[in-house]
């Protein structure tokens, strides 16, 4: 038995936990049950004296009386609304009927409460709040797994795993103009099936073969209408993806070789053929003029890699790795239509190719001092066909009307060629009741073909801990931090949400946290900290929202 209960004041969060664990010789069975509720948001206070009114809440739409109404909000730092909640089940089943093989079958539930869009309802439209409504329905998971596993002493594998499963997800996305009547709704329902076959085969003591099978189905449905709040009247709407319907259609398989010709070195070598199907139908073009009827993806491609770890130098440990990559365009890169900011509008291009990536990457890791040891790792990805987002045209026209707005028509696309280059640094010790740990990563993307940053490229960010040991008490502090994010390394397509950022762009930022855990018992304990120690104000690379304030949090425990 295992559960928890917390509650913290910068998100209004009260969480429970609890799980149950019943075995016999030959079964088990585990009962799950978490609820979680979170209030609007308060972001920090302190505020760089450069940007003093950047990511406040000044005001909020209400309807009253039957009219939206802007009016003031009671305090700016508060990120009205942004409330919702959270309902996870979780049973499974585990049955052991002899030594080398065993049955689990998996049922896994979840529900939200309505969650509020809080980026969208900050948008403004000639100087005034332009959303009254935009939130997300409730989003509904229900899945059931079984998986078979069986040891075998001789035949073609060692170890076998076989997993099927279903999943069935709802979600909506809601919205409603300002001062408007009529809320729109749309709607997409998935259904997945997948099959994965995983096996093992050691050869001898220096060669192990591991080999297997996946394939999967995904079924989306998409669906959508516009209702008037006052009369209940509906008309039709244009849907988020293709409204016939998508299949998408995956298999592909593996096999993998480590060798082991010296205690300290080990060398991998592992291909991939994977084969992946799309198809969408579309049957109302009257919001859209698509020419064509369907949208149909196949693609099939060969992958691999090769690596080795030596881990016998005077304390040092070299590992390196080659590889290539395959993605093919999903339903959201080649089908789906969506505004991703005021004015663009992003339409399907059946035209999209795979993109392809050639990836290189170098480690070395050493032991510098009694209990300290030093790494880093070296990346570059090449890619070819890389997908952006550009410029677009349906049927000929470069701007149309998306709810009501004139907007520019963008669509993934393949730039011939990107590449992105990485650098990650890792120091960790300990000492006795002490240990420490620090990490920096640094990334750098650019579009050859266009010669401008790529999309999703972070600034400079690290994070370090200290911890320390004494009896039944630990406490430990955090240091998280990120870099500036200057406007001229921002994406022409902004993927970036440069919107949501200041005038120069996204400014660094440094944080402090503290925690502590107390074993009052043998079974429990509770554990309390304080994040965000000095209430600064600060937003991650990104994001649409500011990151919380000063958080006080309390948790207790317990396991029997």
């Amino acid at each position: 038995m295992h559960g928890y209960l917390r509650a913290a004041s910068a998100m209004d969060e009260r969480s429970v936990h609890y799980d149950i664990n019943i075995a016999g010789r030959k079964w088990a069975a585990i009962s799950s049950l978490s609820w979680r509720t979170f209030g609007d948001l308060r972001v920090g206070t302190r505020r760089s004296s450069a940007y003093p009114d950047w990511g406040k809440r000044d005001s909020l739409i209400r309807r009253i009386n039957g009219m939206d109404q802007i009016i003031a909000n009671d305090d700016p730092n508060v990120m009205a609304p942004s409330a919702y909640g959270q309902l996870d089940l979780y049973q499974k089943w585990y049955f052991l009927p002899n030594e080398s093989t065993s049955h689990t079958v998996n049922w896994q539930y979840s529900s939200s409460s309505d969650i509020p869009r809080f980026d969208r309802l900050t948008q403004t439209r000639d100087g005034r709040l332009r959303f009254a409504e935009w939130y997300y329905g409730p989003q509904e998971r229900l899945m059931v797994s079984y998986r078979l596993q069986h040891e075998a002493t001789s035949g073609s594998y060692d170890n076998l795993s076989v997993i099927t499963a279903w999943q069935n997800i709802e979600e909506s996305r809601h919205n409603r103009t300002f001062g408007e009547d009529w809320l729109n709704h749309r709607e997409e329902q998935v259904s997945v099936l997948s099959l994965n076959l995983d096996a093992q085969k050691r050869i001898n003591p220096s060669h192990l073969l591991t080999y297997g099978i996946e394939t999967f189905t995904n079924l989306v449905q998409s669906s959508a209408f516009s209702e008037n709040i006052n009369s209940l009247e509906t008309r039709a709407l244009n849907t988020r993806y293709p409204d016939g319907g998508t299949t998408v259609w995956s298999s592909g398989g593996y096999l993998s070789h480590q060798w082991t010709p010296h205690p300290a070195l080990t060398i991998t070598e592992g291909l991939r053929l994977t084969s992946y199907n799309l198809r969408s139908r579309f049957v109302d073009k009257s919001f859209f003029p698509f020419p064509e009827d369907q949208l149909t993806q196949q693609n099939i491609a060969l992958s691999g890699t090769m690596g080795l770890v030596w881990d016998g130098w005077k304390g040092h440990k070299i590992s390196a790795a080659l590889a290539t990559g395959f993605r093919a365009p999903n339903l959201d890169d080649a089908a789906k239509v969506f505004d991703s900011q005021p004015g663009n509008v992003v339409v399907p291009n059946p035209d999209l190719l795979p993109e392809r990536t050639y990836n290189l990457e170098f480690g070395l890791e050493k032991e510098i001092g009694a209990g300290l040891r030093s790494g880093v790792t070296v990346w570059g990805t090449w890619y070819d066909n890389a997908i952006v987002v550009r410029d677009f045209s349906v049927d000929g026209q470069d701007s149309i009307l998306y709810d009501g707005v004139l907007s520019n028509v963008q669509a993934n696309v393949n730039a011939k060629e990107a590449w992105i280059f990485g650098v990650s640094h890792v120091i960790q010790g300990s000492w006795g009741r002490m240990i420490m740990r620090h990490s920096l990563t640094y990334t750098y993307g650019q579009d050859l073909s266009s010669q401008v940053p790529l999309d999703h490229i972070p600034p400079l960010h690290g994070q370090g801990e200290i911890g320390y040991r004494v009896g039944k008490l630990e406490v430990s502090s955090r240091l998280s931090w990120q870099g500036w994010k200057r406007l001229d390394r921002y994406s022409p397509r902004d993927f970036n949400n440069a919107e949501f950022a200041t005038e120069d762009g996204w400014p660094a930022w440094m944080r402090i946290d503290i925690l502590g855990t107390y074993r009052f018992l043998e079974h429990v304990h509770i554990q309390a900290g304080v994040d965000n120690i000095f209430d600064q104000h600060y937003r991650p690379f990104s994001s649409r929202i500011s990151a919380p304030g000063r958080n006080v949090w309390v948790s207790l425990r317990w396991n029997y």
